[in-house]
């Protein structure tokens, strides 16, 4: 009977000592070589990085959307005050056949018959003389020298009373006057600016609730998903210390291969 019993015991001394060691990797195996951190932890830090950069990126990308929203709609305001000013300028000659430019005032909006409306228009003559709406009162808007026939271009410079303005030029040649006029059109944008820094604080708040709803549900997620290694910890245990013969089925394919591999070493050490 002691000789039967030798067999036994190394069988089971055998059995331990493998599962110590199963149990030993499977430790570290929670406990990654960088630092003490475990496999949630090191899910969650890799998961807020992936978040914050999409959250960095997408808060950007729709802050410029905004933006270029709100100055494109300025700018097809800028091309609709160019097309009805140059429907407006008229031009005569005079006694000598020199050419009297005029612009016609009626039918206007009111914007440009208010100072400092924030709507203003300008038709620049090549001897300096200006022709200026009643909305700019003594200023004049600064257009960039020598636009072609046809070009027009845009810019952002101080406008009067400390305004901040979008302008709009084109140069327009009358080849019947043998005369070049530059039409100028400038939108104050101080607003939209205000708006534009206001929708990026709403913005930043919305990312905000919203980081922090998903990380609630990566926590939720990381938990759930971890559930059956713990179980397989405890399962491993209790077959350790004899309080089981074999680990349950019960598990996700994603480790259900390793279970039947430590109960097939668990029935082979038994044999």
């Amino acid at each position: 009977m002691s000789q039967t019993s030798k067999p036994s015991e190394a069988a089971a001394t055998s059995l331990l000592s493998r599962l110590n060691s199963f149990t030993s990797r499977l430790s570290q195996a929670f406990r990654p070589s960088l630092g003490r951190q475990s496999i949630a932890r090191r899910l969650v830090i890799l998961s807020l990085i992936i978040i914050g950069l999409a959250f960095l990126v997408g808060g950007v990308l729709l802050s410029r959307l905004f933006y270029w929203h709100a100055i494109t709609t300025t700018e097809r305001d800028l091309e609709e005050i160019l097309s009805n000013i140059s429907l407006d300028v008229s031009i005569q000659a005079d006694a000598r056949g020199r050419p009297l430019v005029s612009v016609n005032r009626s039918g206007q909006e009111t914007a440009f018959n208010s100072p400092f409306s924030g709507k203003y228009w300008q038709v620049s003559e090549p001897d300096g003389t200006l022709h200026r709406s009643d909305s700019l009162l003594d200023f004049a808007l600064q257009a960039p020298p020598g636009l072609r026939p046809g070009q027009v271009v845009r810019d952002v410079r101080p406008g009067p009373d400390e305004q901040t303005v979008l302008q709009s030029h084109k140069a327009v040649f009358y080849r019947d006057y043998g005369l070049l006029l530059q039409l100028s059109a400038a939108v104050d944008i101080s607003e939209t600016r205000a708006l534009h820094r206001s929708f990026n604080l709403y913005l930043a708040g919305a990312l905000v609730v919203l980081a922090i709803v998903l990380l609630g549900g990566i926590l939720l997620q990381v938990t759930l998903a971890l559930r059956p290694l713990r179980q397989a910890e405890r399962d491993l245990q209790q077959v350790r210390l004899g309080e089981q013969a074999e680990m349950g089925q019960d598990y996700p394919n994603e480790i259900g291969a390793l279970v039947k591999e430590i109960n097939a070493l668990v029935d082979d050490n038994h044999r």
